[in-house]
């Protein structure tokens, strides 16, 4: 990791009392995101991937893409679980779990790094449909319609046994 201009004694500092309030998983990436942030180049990459249990994720059975910071619905990765899926190719998310995707984007998009914008939209992607609960809230723009509806996710394992399909 290459340093920044910032001194790492006076982040670490400013830092403590912030991680002293943490209360819930969530806002412990968030802050440990910010401090890895402040403190290098625009390459650096906290993988909560693979320092949280990977293996116990569990992820949306489509794929999603950020396009002019909208996300639309692209692929399945397994094709009987994408069966099951009431997201459609083509509909665009709106929100997630009450959250508008514009939030979420920008969020995201403050904490993950990514060595060109598409690379850091995909790291906010895996990162919004993945996580530790067995279903997420969705409001999506599908012809002209906004529904909502509640998404199972499965672990990474279950989705993975056959071949990954494409749809986009």
């Amino acid at each position: 990791m290459q340093l920044t201009d910032t001194n790492w004694n006076d982040v670490l500092i400013n830092y403590i009392p912030i991680f002293k309030g943490v209360n819930n998983r969530n806002l412990c990436i968030y802050v440990t995101r910010k401090l890895v942030h402040q403190t290098c180049d625009r390459h650096n990459q906290l993988s909560i991937f693979y320092t949280l249990k990977r293996n116990s994720l569990k992820w949306l059975a489509r794929t999603c893409l950020i396009i002019d910071n909208k996300i639309i619905v692209g692929g399945m990765y397994n094709e009987n679980f994408g069966k099951l899926s009431k997201l459609r190719m083509g509909d665009e998310i709106l929100k997630i779990n009450g959250v508008l995707i514009s939030e979420h984007i920008a969020f995201y998009n403050e904490l993950l790094s990514g060595s060109n914008q598409e690379a850091k939209n995909n790291n906010i992607s895996d990162f919004l449909f993945s996580g530790y609960s067995d279903s997420s809230v969705f409001a999506v723009l599908r012809n002209d319609t906004i529904l909502t509806f509640v998404e199972k996710c499965f672990l990474e394992k279950e989705l993975i046994k056959s071949s990954f399909n494409y749809e986009i």
